[in-house]
């Protein structure tokens, strides 16, 4: 089976408002400027469960393994709206993906809007590495363990900056 799924920029947009919307977690007394990224609320947000079948090869766990937001946060070494709409676009595509089963780490290719270091495709990309093991060139070939096992090119970036504004970048993730 062959599934994707595409996130535009104005999805992205969308995405980050709705995060920030119904959050709950932060009141009005405590103030606007950047309440919403304090650790109170980054602790709050709830995991995303990933089958992990190269932990599960090893015998190191037989349960879903949850990704935390803080975990996406300490990657990107601070929490920001690139963080925020990158976690929840991957959340929303694996929700696409996997409808009635959990996500499978290391199954999933992404499809990047561009080259690592254009706009904050790279930051994107470090969230969405960590949450579906998809790496770029540099990632596990699964070598010995086999095809199943690799993470090397699931996540491809473009070779040269394609100039496309924010609102108009387009993410694809498939299965």
């Amino acid at each position: 089976m062959n599934k994707s799924m595409y996130f535009c920029g104005n999805t992205f947009l969308f995405l980050i408002s709705m995060v920030i919307l119904f959050s709950g977690s932060v009141s009005a007394q405590e103030g606007t400027r950047d309440a919403i990224w304090l650790e109170a609320y980054i602790t709050e947000v709830p995991p995303i469960l990933m089958q992990e079948p190269f932990l599960e090869l090893y015998g190191q766990t037989d349960q879903p393994i949850p990704y935390y937001f803080s975990e996406a946060v300490k990657a990107a070494g601070h929490c920001c709206g690139a963080v925020a709409g990158a976690w929840t676009m991957t959340r929303k595509a694996l929700e696409a993906l996997y409808p009635s089963t959990l996500p499978v780490r290391g199954h999933i290719k992404v499809t990047m809007p561009g080259t690592e270091d254009e706009w904050f495709i790279g930051v994107f990309g470090k969230v969405i590495s960590l949450i579906t093991g998809a790496d770029p060139k540099t990632g596990f070939p699964g070598a010995e363990f086999g095809e199943a096992y690799n993470r090397r090119n699931l996540m491809v970036y473009s070779d040269t900056p394609q100039g496309t504004p924010p609102l108009k970048m387009l993410w694809i993730l498939s299965i």
